[in-house]
């Protein structure tokens, strides 16, 4: 070329690379390319490949933990459901108490009433403070037990023929043909005529009714008859009932 003469006739060197070494360097610079391209493809591939092997984990872990959620899930779930019951119960059971007791408190104002009513009733007769303290006490003890107090009378004549106490007249403190109840009250057991007296009204009442339960209400016996008075009322199945109104 005319550059190159040119450049040999003013002996200049000539420091321009040969299209043919160009061409070689331009060779090596694209295969020393694809090698770093290849080993980039590879190092990608087996980065894709690490990556598709921890999302898989990631997917199988997150579907674990959604499998053990659902369970946890279900299981609250029925822990709730199981509680509401409890509570739905126990509620039903303070509102069945809070009835229970809503009606025992107006039974025992029922009750309070009658002995009330029954108490009026035996002052307006005259009777001491003994008997009404005494018949009071043993209707709210029929009461309790769920009797019907209505059938309790006070002071009932019967007509005896046999006149087993000396008259035709027999007379029960208290009286209840159902439940069949005689009831005595007085005040001291001081001499034995006295549960003699109560054996013969009890004989009156099974002839005519049936066999009584017989109960006798008192402040207690003397020290001169207790022991024979108890042998007595064994004997013919009395109920003591020592209520204890001790005069002060």
């Amino acid at each position: 070329m005319l550059k190159t003469k040119f450049r040999k006739a003013l002996e200049l060197d000539d420091d321009y690379a040969k299209t043919s070494d160009v061409n070689e360097l331009r060779g090596d610079m694209n295969k020393g390319f694809e090698k770093i391209w290849e080993e980039m493809k590879a190092q990608r591939e087996a980065m894709r490949n690490e990556f598709d092997k921890v999302w898989k984990e990631m997917k199988a872990q997150r579907e674990e933990m959604r499998n053990e959620f659902d369970k946890v899930w279900k299981e609250m779930k029925a822990q709730r459901e199981e509680m509401k019951i409890g509570f739905e119960r126990l509620w039903e059971e303070v509102k069945n108490i809070k009835l229970d007791l809503r009606d025992t408190k107006e039974e025992v104002k029922k009750t309070h009433r009658r002995l009330d009513k029954h108490e009026e009733w035996l002052k307006s007769i005259g009777g001491s403070d003994l008997e009404m303290k005494s018949f009071r006490w043993f209707m709210a003890v029929m009461d309790a037990k769920g009797e019907d107090i209505s059938n309790l009378k006070w002071r009932v004549k019967f007509k005896d023929e046999q006149k087993r106490l000396g008259t035709e007249e027999i007379e029960i403190d208290i009286f209840s043909e159902d439940p069949l109840y005689v009831v005595e009250i007085t005040n001291y057991i001081d001499d034995i005529k006295k549960l003699i007296k109560l054996k013969k009204k009890s004989e009156f009442i099974r002839e005519k009714f049936g066999e009584p339960k017989v109960i006798i209400i008192t402040n207690g016996f003397t020290e001169e008859v207790v022991e024979e008075a108890k042998d007595i009322c064994k004997a013919n199945n009395f109920e003591i009932f020592d209520v204890g109104w001790r005069p002060r």
